[in-house]
């Protein structure tokens, strides 16, 4: 077993366990149809993200009307427009979606070996499906989701929510995630230990500038086993 003091390891998901290859091959013809510049466009569509994270927003076609409302769009070009917005942020954000290499096999080698598996995500609505189709609820004992259950990282209530739902100490817990929406942050104030994932396609990996105040540093996400048989923490 580990030198650490860890009982569960609770992960991140995207950038983490899984990345997705995106596809925007209609993005100019969809900025013609809307009519504004782009910016202004995603500007609009960002000020949904929190309520969409939240489980608040509960389809893309529901933001892209919203979006569009909000920028005084007339109710025609509403219906017109929002089924192909949200279609692209289908493409953009959950189309051709890959575990990271080795990520299936390293879960099966974390339950084999005794440690308790959770997962904690922000995500909107598009990840559901994700997450059942790629059987990632069977690989953890426990899969919050944001959208699921109203909190977001980096909340402390979200992180000790998955420690009680899995009957371990905070302590106990070795959260593991590319560094995305300050979650290292969260995790340390709820008494985690922390890992940073530092992989391509991470947050990590494309922010390296940014100051990441944790206990490990991973390369990849299986290295990840390493460092729970070899580290000490003190």
């Amino acid at each position: 077993m580990s030198k650490l003091p860890v009982k569960a390891v609770i992960f991140d998901l995207w950038g983490t366990l899984i990345y997705n290859e995106p596809r925007t091959t209609n993005f100019h013809e969809l900025i013609e149809m809307v009519g504004v510049p782009p910016e202004i466009l995603w500007n609009s569509w960002r000020s949904y993200t929190d309520a969409a994270l939240r489980g608040q927003i509960r389809s893309g076609l529901e933001r892209a009307q919203l979006t569009l409302k909000e920028l005084a769009l007339p109710a025609e070009k509403i219906e017109q427009i929002a089924p192909v917005l949200a279609k692209f942020e289908q493409q953009s954000r959950a189309s051709q979606v890959h575990f990271y290499p080795g990520v299936e096999q390293m879960l099966d080698d974390l339950k084999n070996t005794g440690y308790i598996i959770g997962l904690i995500s922000n995500c909107s609505y598009l990840t559901p499906s994700i997450v059942n189709e790629m059987g990632i609820r069977k690989k953890t004992d426990l899969t919050i989701l944001s959208c699921e259950v109203g909190l977001v990282k980096p909340e402390v209530e979200i992180y000790l929510q998955a420690a009680t739902r899995l009957k371990v100490n905070a302590s106990e817990c070795l959260f593991v995630g590319d560094g995305g929406d300050n979650e290292m942050i969260g995790a340390k104030l709820a008494g985690f230990i922390t890992a940073l994932v530092e992989q391509e396609r991470g947050h990590a990996y494309r922010y390296p500038e940014k100051d990441y105040v944790v206990d490990y540093r991973l390369p990849t996400i299986t290295a990840v086993l390493d460092y729970l048989k070899f580290a000490s923490f003190d």
